[in-house]
């Protein structure tokens, strides 16, 4: 059964979510235990590419109860949500400089319901085996799978299974003969899951016209939006000037020009004429100067870092006169 807590989001929309990394202290045996121990740990973890093809990376590491032991093959599980990676999600895996290809191979195989399996195995009577330390872990393969959906559940859980410590064994020296190889005694599981959200962030705001992020309201100025996780679609959100700066207001859907998910293209309104405010329905006010913030089609919203726009003025709005 995968189950996780919430995220837990700061109702200020300026708030910086940060990676999750959740751990169960049940899962992690004492690290000084009798015997050889193995503890696996999940790390820099982050999103790549652009939507709608954006991937999950992450590190997996290991450290020793001490500083005798050279890996000779590591095992582990991890469990994903099927809703956000699919049912059989592909995963790439990524030799790294601790643990080189030339020495140990890996691969992933599906064992069941939402488990992948990975395994990294030395070479038959392989020389320079990478010598596993007490007080540094080290990166054992970088792992990159494809997402479809943004939110609180694309988490990876690194998973028990019985038996695990038969299928993470060691040799007491470099370049020992493969059959000389031992089980370690146990094999601990920490940062149990781990995860990110697809917060927008904001690089720079600009008007196409002049480069600039003083822009005028009402003269068909076009601004533009860098940064990344925009997703498809969303809002974008305005300080009012007719309240110092204390409401925002969503622009209409039609003030938005182009929306991708590194950029947003809007025409800056004298007037948002279309935002709900919380019990006073629908206003027309006019955009104020201030932080600007983006919320995508997951509901998560940039932190107003890089995203202040200057607006002078607003020219009026006017309307047709029929006598």
């Amino acid at each position: 059964d995968l189950t996780f807590n919430p995220h837990t989001w700061n109702n200020n929309r300026f708030s910086c979510p940060t990676p999750v990394v959740e751990a169960d202290e049940k899962e992690v045996v004492a690290s000084l235990a009798a015997g050889n121990q193995l503890l696996y740990s999940l790390n820099s973890l982050e999103i790549t590419g652009t939507y709608p093809n954006l991937f999950f990376e992450f590190n997996v590491q290991v450290k020793a109860n001490d500083d005798l032991t050279f890996l000779e093959k590591a095992t582990f599980r991890f469990k994903y949500y099927k809703t956000t990676f699919g049912d059989i999600p592909s995963v790439l895996l990524t030799s790294t400089s601790d643990f080189s290809s030339t020495v140990y191979q890996s691969n992933a195989r599906h064992i069941s319901d939402s488990t992948y399996e990975i395994r990294i195995n030395a070479l038959t009577n392989a020389s320079n085996r990478t010598q596993i330390l007490r007080n540094s872990a080290k990166s054992i393969i970088h792992v990159k799978i494809p997402f479809f959906k943004c939110g609180n559940e694309h988490k990876i859980r690194l998973d028990s299974f019985p038996n695990a410590p038969d299928y993470s064994t060691f040799t007491l020296t470099a370049n020992a003969l493969s059959n000389s190889s031992s089980p370690y005694s146990s094999v601990a599981l920490t940062a149990l899951r781990i995860g990110l959200t697809c917060t927008p962030e904001i690089t720079r705001i600009y008007s196409l016209t002049t480069n600039s992020a003083i822009v005028p309201a009402g003269i068909k100025e076009k601004v533009k939006i860098e940064g990344k996780n925009f997703l498809n679609g969303g809002k974008v959100f305005i300080l009012s000037a007719d309240d110092g700066g204390n409401t925002y207001l969503s622009l209409d859907k039609y003030d938005i020009n182009n929306w991708s998910d590194t950029s947003i293209i809007f025409t800056l309104p004298s007037r948002i004429d279309s935002s709900v405010v919380s019990g006073l329905g629908y206003l027309t006010q006019p955009p104020g100067s201030g932080a600007l913030y983006v919320q995508n089609i997951e509901t998560q919203q940039s932190n107003g870092l890089l995203s202040d726009l200057k607006i002078p003025y607003a020219a009026p709005k006017c309307t047709g006169i029929v006598l």
